[in-house]
């Protein structure tokens, strides 16, 4: 399934989360 890149960011935000 694709998702858009908002969702991308969104379902791996815990992950892109910066230090």
């Amino acid at each position: 399934k694709a998702v858009s890149k908002e969702e991308f960011l969104k379902l791996h935000s815990k992950d892109e989360k910066p230090k």
